[in-house]
């Protein structure tokens, strides 16, 4: 579980316990275990937001969230009592796949449907890999089957 810190405090320690949560999230055993994963950046938090996503927990970076949507997104999901983990930029880059993370993230929990119960309709697109070594190739895998 994810712990957020008091509503006036900011995380700065890269050994804080939830810190430490979200960054085993990168082992596939953690997330198996957990059920939950990390994500980061303003379009991906949003994409969960807006599919209704079980939103564990945001991780945000004030002095990095400078996008007035992003800023938005955090006053929207503090309202409807999103836990918000607060953290300095090193806190954030610790976590951080990415070198822009624009100062947003978020643990999410995982969702799994039966592929028995999915019905593909003619605007679903299947595509399998079998490995992906840069998290980035999946974006552009998705991007091109368009």
């Amino acid at each position: 579980m994810i712990t957020p810190s008091k509503p006036a405090s900011v995380i700065d320690s890269r050994t804080h316990p939830s810190v430490k949560r979200i960054r085993l999230l990168r082992l596939r055993d953690e997330r198996e275990r957990t059920g939950l994963f990390y994500i980061e950046g303003l379009r991906f938090v949003s994409q969960a937001v807006e599919q209704r996503a079980p939103i564990e927990a945001l991780v945000v970076c004030r002095p990095l969230l400078v996008h007035a949507f992003a800023q938005k997104l955090v006053r929207q999901q503090r309202r409807t009592s999103t836990p918000v983990l607060e953290v300095t930029p090193a806190v954030l880059h610790s976590i951080s796949l990415v070198e822009d993370s624009q100062g947003i993230g978020a643990v999410v929990r995982q969702q799994w449907e039966p592929l028995a119960r999915i019905r593909p309709g003619d605007e679903l697109c299947w595509i399998a890999h079998q490995a992906v070594r840069s998290p980035g190739n999946r974006y552009h895998c998705r991007q091109r089957s368009r």
